[in-house]
């Protein structure tokens, strides 16, 4: 009599714990199995029996039945299958065993995974099995797919496939063992949904996705293991008997609800065990918990019925250190879009998960480059909280303002011009630039550079010279720059700089000093390690105040060249210096709109202009006022035509001057959003700013 999908569950649970046992042990297992069990007692004494105890051999003569029995534990060391010599057990499970084998009769020399069957081993259905496995495989070419080199069935009838042996740990080890943080964790992910949608491509899908059948190679690299459950697609009339007589071997814990109700089998139950997979990754823990020798219907309960919590509330103990920060930390990260797109993939009807693994990539995409996800409800306030996310350097004064501005205009005005984007937008801003950057990535923090001139009047400079630095390394998509509200909260402070590095969260520090005397400049820079305190690089300039820039782009070039990472032009395009003088009033400017008051602000707005009057051709200059004017506004509550109208008259101006300068877009945007509440404007600026920095 055949076993249903969930008793083959059971039955696979229950043979991890006797497989393991000697003969004698085995039947002492056995005789105490559970009554809740009996049931399976018979196909369970068929599979670890050995041959002539009432197995699976007795229509087989005499000599036959004696081979059976020298295999029917498995091969041992030395011995020979087929043309491969076996060396060692690498693994075993409820279906086969996997030994590292060498080519014995020497016609190439490469190690291989030979996977031998076990459960069930002696059946004939078990040949055809593996010739479809066989098959499947022979037809899968993908870098992220072990690789079949031969298949066949040894002198003694025992089925083999040679596979590419993998060197490598299970996903979930080697990201523990590396401590990768989330980003670092889901990238490499991304390799497996990539083989995955490769391989349902060629209509075929895996059905026993599990971490043990995800290793990792040194070098990082994903293969994806062991299609030997598979089955194609297109043809559902030709699933052997094996399926339809012993049900389908399976994993629970990654099991989807349709597999152990039993039910029709589709590319959406990978989808599933996918997202069991990376809630495990993320948090630590699996979505439930599958208590040992659970019956059947504890089973399909567990799976099919129980709502799985978010994988930020089930962060488990030590898994903050294993992704390089802490447990708090950890379950903020994931709360949101990584929590919405995990519970998609597990959603318990097959219709509500991602539909490919195409689909499932490009979310988790999607979610790495702060865009809004296709898991999570279609908010205004939630695209314009990634909008200003992504573009958070263009848009840290502007959110302080606006977020000034909803207490200072009253219920009524929030009311009829609605406050969910503009509340959204002060939040996204001001949670972000407090986000550290995991360890794993190459990351840095550029410490307000400390003041030494002689005249006490020179901070704005040498605040605007690490200001300037940071928007010069921002715009390397090799590495994460730590936001000014973050790295200056260290201004006027001492700390040891590996104590910074551990706070922020990042693996460099740029930091340095600045002597301001009339024209003459001496500015001193150095590259510290944050995890000992090494200095990589270090210079003194002596330039006068005319070099500024280049002494800029000098310091961007070394830090990139020490950090081993590319920079691309971020203000613009136009190949134009502006005029020194115009320069300093603009950083001048700068640091009193950073100071965020009123009259700081209006400060600030007189400085831009007096910029844009000495060099009227300065395009960053006009796009800084129309951002002062903004933000001038806001302050002062709703702003009139005419208001509205300068700051679109200087972006005008800016846009002129350098059709590339993104500041002046993400001014735009923020104008557009929280001044005119013009979503496709504020769109379509947002898509030009990816066209010039698509990082």
């Amino acid at each position: 009599m055949g076993l249903s999908i969930p008793q083959m569950a059971l039955m696979s649970r229950l043979l991890d714990e006797a497989l393991p046992l000697d003969a004698p042990g085995r039947r002492r297992w056995l005789e105490a199995l559970s009554p809740e069990y009996q049931s399976l007692a018979g196909a369970l004494r068929e599979a670890l029996m050995p041959v002539g105890e009432g197995g699976l051999a007795g229509a087989l003569d005499a000599g036959a039945r004696s081979d059976l029995d020298r295999i029917g534990s498995g091969p041992r060391p030395g011995e020979i299958v087929g043309p491969y010599r076996v060396i060692r057990l690498l693994g075993e499970g409820g279906m086969a065993e996997v030994w590292l084998a060498e080519r014995a009769d020497g016609a190439f020399k490469r190690d291989v995974a030979l996977k031998l069957p076990v459960l069930l081993r002696l059946r004939e259905d078990l040949a055809s099995r593996f010739a479809r496995e066989r098959d499947i495989l022979a037809a899968l070419e993908h870098p992220n797919i072990a690789r079949l080199y031969d298949a066949g069935v040894g002198s003694n009838g025992l089925p083999y496939l040679a596979m590419e042996y993998v060197a490598g740990e299970p996903l979930t080890d080697w990201c523990d063992a590396h401590q990768l943080a989330i980003r670092e964790r889901v990238r490499l992910f991304l390799q497996v949904l990539d083989a995955v949608q490769y391989a349902h491509g060629q209509r075929v899908i895996h059905r026993d996705i599990k971490p043990s059948n995800i290793l990792v190679t040194d070098s990082g690299q994903v293969r994806l293991l062991d299609f030997g459950v598979a089955k194609l697609l297109a043809r559902e009339e030709e699933q052997s008997d094996l399926t339809q007589r012993y049900g389908r071997v399976l994993t629970p814990d990654y099991a989807s609800p349709e597999l152990v109700r039993g039910e029709q089998l589709g590319a959406a139950g990978d989808v599933y065990a996918l997202g069991v997979v990376l809630y495990e990754l993320l948090s630590g823990n699996r979505p439930y918990h599958l208590q040992a020798g659970a019956s059947v219907a504890q089973l399909e309960h567990a799976i099919a019925a129980v709502e799985v919590n978010r994988p930020s509330t089930r962060v488990a103990a030590g898994a903050g250190g294993k992704r390089g920060t802490t447990e708090r930390k950890l379950a903020r990260r994931l709360r949101g879009d990584l929590d919405a797109i995990v519970l998609k993939a597990l959603a318990k009807a097959p219709a509500n998960r991602y539909d490919s693994a195409a689909a499932f990539a490009d979310d988790l995409q999607r979610s790495l480059s702060v865009e809004p996800v296709e898991a999570r409800p279609d908010r205004v306030s939630y695209r314009f909280a990634k909008f200003s996310l992504r573009h958070r350097s263009g848009f840290a004064a502007t959110a302080a303002a606006i977020a000034l501005l909803v207490g200072a205009l009253g219920y009524a005005l929030i009311r009829s011009r609605g406050a969910e984007p503009l509340a959204a937008t002060a939040t996204a801003i001001s949670g972000h630039s407090e986000t550290a950057a995991a360890p794993q990535e190459k990351s840095i923090a550029v410490l307000p550079f400390i003041d030494l001139s002689v005249k006490k009047d020179q901070e704005y400079f040498s605040d605007g010279l690490s200001e300037e630095l940071i928007d010069h390394l921002v715009h390397s998509a090799d590495l994460k720059v730590i936001a000014r509200t973050s790295s200056f909260q260290f201004k006027g402070k001492n700390p040891d700089v590996r104590s910074i590095a551990r706070t922020l969260g990042v693996t460099h520090v740029l930091e340095g000093s600045v002597r301001k005397d009339g024209q003459q400049l001496r500015i001193t820079a150095q590259l510290v390690r944050g995890s000992d305190g090494v200095q990589l690089w270090s210079q003194i300039y002596d330039r006068n105040f005319v070099d500024i820039f280049k002494v800029q782009d000098e310091i961007s070039e070394k830090v990139s060249q020490a950090l081993r990472v590319a920079l691309r032009n971020g203000h613009g395009a136009v190949d134009r210096e502006p005029d020194v003088q115009a320069y300093n009033l603009l950083l001048e400017g700068r640091y009193f709109e950073a100071r965020s008051t009123l009259r700081d602000v209006e400060k600030a707005t007189e400085l831009y202009k007096r910029a844009v009057d000495r060099d009227p051709e300065y395009a960053l200059g006009w796009a800084r006022l129309a951002h002062a004017y903004l933000v001038e506004e806001t302050r002062r509550g709703p702003p009139s035509e005419k208001q509205n109208g300068r700051v679109l008259d200087a972006l005008d101006r800016a846009i002129r001057l350098d059709p590339n300068l993104v500041y002046a877009y993400y001014t735009r945007a923020a104008f557009e959003m929280n001044i005119t509440w013009n979503w496709d404007a504020a769109q379509a600026s947002d898509q030009r700013i990816r066209e010039i920095d698509p990082r």
